[in-house]
């Protein structure tokens, strides 16, 4: 599939989110699909939390229309796998479905993603043993789907992450279609989003949005790794969520906390609660984020040796990880 065509499909993936999203997300609140402010919301009134289903929407159109056009058809495998587990966070939404059946779950659906992603014409093996990729592959995915949904708390936040992530994915994977395509498509069904989820403060992305997004960057993450870059040079930009989420689990671990209960432990959560608005906020944590992914690049472009990226990545991961010491409050202030 052409570069021209590839824009093409963004394009349309982005109007189909765009008409998508609210109608979806109203028909999806009627069936009880709302998120009620608690003591982790940075909220204060219900807000629809079905707005993911307009890029889950979209995104499979668009991607089937594709192959139906040339694109490589293993599209739709990868995509089959996104769509396993963001059925298990749509379930979520709507049941609530307790912390044990939820992560079995995803480990179930993504294990079955990593063994279909197993395929000599996919070049997969490399030399690495298979056993061990394939566990840490699984645990990537699933935490990538947790990551994002628990880093999705705030307006834009995940819409922005989706522009970072994909165009990161679009030029270390550029080469590949199978990566190429779906990271075009991530940031035209962003664009759609970002109009009802930030500009309009209509919707919530919702557990089913979150797992499929985190599902298909860490599918595209592993796809790139073995077939157009490393997997430390792919996985960078993701460095802001690992480090976000880590930090706020070890912090609740050390308090004695239940960690299977909502907090506000993160560091945009506490830039938030600091005074500054949701927008600067998330516009910050992105900025971090497409920093670590350029020092990746350019690393992988011989820009940078190995230590001076790795060195560049350890600052801007201290920068963001202490921002609520020094970020100036009157920035994005109300």
């Amino acid at each position: 599939m052409t570069a021209i065509n590839a824009v093409a499909a963004a394009l349309a993936t982005a109007f189909l989110t765009l008409a998508l999203t609210w109608p979806l997300a109203r028909r999806l609140a009627a069936l009880g699909l709302v998120d009620e402010p608690n003591h982790r919301s940075m909220h204060t009134a219900t807000v629809p939390r079905g707005g993911g289903a307009g890029i889950v929407v979209a995104t499979t159109a668009v991607t089937i229309a594709a192959v139906g056009l040339g694109l490589d058809g293993w599209a739709i495998a990868t995509l089959g796998a996104s769509l396993g587990l963001s059925a298990v966070g749509f379930v979520d939404d709507r049941y609530n479905l307790a912390a044990t059946p939820r992560l079995l779950a995803q480990l179930m659906v993504a294990a079955v993603a990593v063994l279909m992603i197993n395929d000599d014409s996919l070049d997969t093996m490399r030399s690495w043993p298979f056993l061990p990729a394939a566990i840490i592959a699984t645990v990537w995915v699933v935490g990538c789907c947790n990551a994002v949904n628990f880093m999705d708390g705030i307006g834009a936040i995940t819409g922005l992450h989706m522009v970072v992530f994909g165009t990161h994915l679009l030029i270390v994977g550029y080469d590949d279609e199978l990566v190429r395509v779906p990271a075009a498509l991530a940031i035209g069904s962003a664009v759609g989003f970002l109009y009802w989820n930030s500009y309009r403060n209509k919707v919530f992305l919702g557990d089913g949005g979150a797992y499929f997004i985190g599902a298909s960057f860490a599918l595209l993450v592993v796809l790139s790794s073995i077939r157009t870059a490393t997997p430390l040079i792919a996985a960078a930009p993701f460095a802001v969520y690992a480090a976000d989420t880590a930090t706020a689990f070890i912090r609740r671990v050390v308090r004695g906390e239940q960690l299977n209960e909502g907090h506000r432990e993160h560091v945009y959560q506490r830039l938030v609660l600091q005074g500054r608005r949701h927008l600067p906020v998330a516009e910050f944590t992105a900025l971090c984020s497409a920093a670590c992914g350029g020092a990746a690049i350019a690393v992988d472009r011989g820009i940078l040796d190995v230590a001076a990226g790795v060195a560049l990545v350890i600052a801007v991961l201290g920068l963001y990880l202490s921002a609520p010491h020094w970020l100036p409050r009157r920035i994005g202030s109300e």
